[in-house]
């Protein structure tokens, strides 16, 4: 599990809304891949719209909609399918639909399940470009997508701090 590094939970919600978000829910039983991806209207990043697909192993791992996300009255809030767009493999009783907006709504209010784990795969949570240095890894978002964005600190933690917890 080479530069995959887990994120703190209260770095959570930033890191789902960076805009290329690909990251790994781990429960007690479970462990679903998803990717959170900001789309883009008339050429401009939409600020208040985010996709959810989910790897999908009858898809031979390629990700596929679950749903989107819609920021309403200042409130980050999930939704599953689109019009026009058809999952087959899923439906609103899927696990992985399930444990995405169990884990997402929690969020949005700053609940959160200590026997979870989320974990980044060693790309930026805002470009999607594989992360290189160390310290970037760990976080999950790069240097200039930090700087870019003016965040001064996101973090995330190692398997051995998080078991410490």
């Amino acid at each position: 599990m080479e530069n995959v590094h887990l994120i703190k939970n209260e770095d959570y919600l930033k890191f789902v809304l960076a805009g290329k978000a690909r990251f790994t829910l781990v429960g007690s039983q479970n462990r679903f891949t998803y990717y959170v991806m900001q789309p883009k209207f008339e050429g401009k990043p939409s600020l208040t719209h985010r996709f959810v697909k989910v790897s999908d192993a009858s898809r031979g791992n390629d990700y596929t909609y679950i749903g989107f996300l819609k920021l309403v009255n200042g409130q980050w809030q999930y939704r599953f399918g689109a019009p026009n767009v058809r999952t087959p493999s899923f439906n609103p009783q899927s696990l992985e639909v399930i444990a995405f907006r169990f884990v997402f709504e929690r969020a949005v209010f700053g609940i959160f399940d200590p026997r979870l784990e989320m974990w980044n795969e060693g790309k930026c949570a805002c470009c999607g470009r594989p992360l290189t240095t160390p310290e970037s890894i760990v976080k999950g978002w790069g240097r200039s997508c930090l700087n870019k964005l003016k965040i001064k600190e996101l973090a995330s933690e190692t398997q051995e701090e998080f078991l410490a917890r």
